[in-house]
């Protein structure tokens, strides 16, 4: 606690730092909670030892108790009874399974419960009440949210939170954000149910959290879009906690307009599981919701289903976006409906009907004057000429689209652009330009945070160092567009992953693995409905004709167990899991 005296300096004291995803005990060592509960653990078992098995269990053991150094020593304690998976699968109250310390400590210090409890009696009352408050953030946030949802004024009572060491504070993006740690806020949490104004808050933070993300929507397609998805993401957490209250009150209307403002953020920064399954909710309860609000999360949900390899979910939830944004009058409704029924109609190998329709979407934005509409039927239609294999008729409509993205500033859509002319170059024959324009879009796709495009340019350029000869390169390359595509949940782009190893595997004269490779990836593109298209068949001919005539019983073995390979089994065995 602050003195406020003269000649006194605050020196802040922050949490011991946490482990990566890497858990590993030689890596876990190099963590310092890691090493002070392992310290403490062995003080209070002498056998107790770090190793493979328990690594994983210790490494989430610290990082839920937010690398608290009294809480550390509590846990590490118990480590005379418990083992650590033990420990962990009792942590859903840090508060109460940290009991008893050392008696030779301050009874405040002795429980974790008691050392938040005596700073929470030392706040003036104005205090304790916006400390129980700021519960309902997670992750936390923005002062203007605190003054919305906890008062307006609060400034004060945030100093004294910080003074006793309550409240965190940090930079995110150039903005500033107002925090608690879990341990705190499961405290503070308590006492806000305890004062009887859960609920209420919950709903105030909800109401706060749907006027940013229907604020930002609009900004997602214009020039400021990079910053807005910044934003937002810096929220999600508090956006998923807004989610869960709609979900448990029965609000599907404010569940719904959430899901139809947030979309892009989940499809352009990879939440693509997570997103599908909060529209499915909402969709499926949300008939009475305001139909424009319905209108665009169904043409979210048949976005994030396009991404995943669901086509026939996908033209499903298009379709029905369509026919509810005709009857509504929006024309530019209608023009991104057609556009993305083209998309998924590319991807089902119906090409004319796919530029057809983003021919009658290019036309309707085109009067509309919109010209982040334009770019985009322009980048569809270009895709889909590229893929039938019309080269030269694709260049045009590709290139306009990535200058119109550029001049407007959306990075991420230009990102895209980029990747289809790289791939246009790549079956050109150009492989050094291919090489060029995908390394831009990786740069591109990195600094805006596209995923997907980081995936897809990924193998793009896999594909590109297979031609060049480079196949250790492509090998690599090619691996790690495999476990992004897995992480973002696009079987598409796994089953395209599995057959440039194949095509690899064939020029390494690997004929077994090419087998079972290739095998997995049709039954695959079977189950989607999803044929490969001129373009890319051609491409991949070259090396996987040299596969047809190996027609030895260990080559008929691999096909016949790559036919019956799921496509997750496929992966894992392509990874080497």
């Amino acid at each position: 606690v602050l003195l406020r005296v003269p000649g006194e300096h605050n020196f802040p004291l922050h949490p011991l730092s946490l482990p990566d995803h890497d858990t590993t005990p030689e890596r876990l060592a190099r963590s310092e909670a890691v090493t002070l509960f392992v310290e403490r653990a062995r003080a209070a078992n002498p056998a107790f030892a770090l190793n493979r098995e328990n690594a994983p269990s210790v490494a989430e053991i610290v990082r839920r108790l937010d690398g608290l150094p009294l809480a550390l020593e509590l846990a590490a304690a118990r480590m005379r009874l418990l083992s650590p998976q033990s420990m962990l699968d009792r942590l859903s109250s840090r508060l109460d399974i940290l009991g008893t310390g050392a008696r030779d400590v301050p009874e405040r210090q002795q429980a974790l419960r008691g050392a938040l409890e005596w700073s929470y009696r030392m706040l003036p009352a104005s205090a304790r009440q916006l400390f129980a408050r700021m519960s309902v953030f997670v992750g936390g946030c923005e002062l203007d949210a605190i003054e919305e949802v906890c008062g307006a004024d609060v400034v004060d009572d945030l100093v004294v939170l910080a003074d006793n060491s309550l409240v965190t504070h940090e930079e995110v993006g150039g903005r500033s954000r107002i925090g608690m740690l879990e341990t705190v806020r499961e405290y503070a949490l308590e006492r806000l149910r305890q004062e009887g104004e859960l609920a209420a808050t919950r709903g105030a933070h909800a109401s706060y959290f749907l006027r940013l993300a229907e604020r930002a929507a609009p900004e997602l397609t214009g020039s400021d879009q990079r910053e807005w998805l910044e934003r937002l993401e810096a929220e999600h957490d508090n956006f998923r906690a807004a989610l869960a209250w709609a979900r448990e009150e029965g609000e599907t209307g404010v569940g719904l307009r959430l899901c139809a403002s947030l979309w892009r953020l989940w499809y352009t920064h990879g939440h693509r599981r997570e997103g599908r399954e909060w529209l499915e909710h909402f969709l499926s309860d949300g008939r009475d919701s305001p139909e424009e609000a319905r209108a665009e999360a169904l043409n979210g949900a048949g976005m994030l289903a396009w991404e995943q390899g669901d086509y026939r979910v996908a033209s499903e939830l298009h379709e029905e976006s369509l026919s509810l944004r005709r009857k509504l009058g929006n024309e530019a409704g209608v023009a991104q409906s057609l556009n993305n029924l083209g998309l998924v109609a590319l991807y089902l190998g119906q090409h004319d009907r796919a530029a057809e329709l983003a021919r009658e979407s290019l036309a309707i934005r085109r009067q509309l004057g919109s010209e982040w509409g334009v770019a985009a039927s322009l980048s569809n239609l270009g895709l889909t000429l590229l893929f039938q294999g019309r080269l030269e008729e694709a260049e045009g409509p590709i290139r306009e689209s990535l200058a119109l993205r550029r001049r407007l500033g959306f990075l991420q859509n230009a990102a895209e652009s980029l990747n289809n002319l790289g791939l246009l170059a790549l079956y050109q024959g150009h492989t050094r330009e291919a090489r060029r324009r995908l390394e831009q879009s990786l740069e591109m796709s990195l600094e805006s945070g596209n995923a997907g495009c980081l995936a897809a340019s990924t193998l793009n350029l896999g594909t590109v160092e297979l031609e060049e000869g480079r196949l250790e390169d492509a090998r690599e390359s090619l691996r790690r567009a495999l476990e992004m595509f897995r992480q973002l949940g696009d079987r598409q782009g796994l089953i395209e992953g599995l057959e440039e190893l194949a095509c690899l595997s064939c020029a390494e004269e690997r004929w077994e693995e090419a087998a079972w490779m290739l095998a997995a990836a049709e039954s695959g593109r079977e189950l989607l409905s999803a044929p490969r298209h001129p373009a890319q068949s051609a491409q991949e001919e070259r090396w996987l004709s040299r596969l047809g005539s190996q027609d030895t019983p260990g080559v008929e073995t691999a096909r016949s167990e790559g036919a019956y390979l799921s496509l997750e089994e496929a992966v894992s065995r392509a990874l080497g899991e």
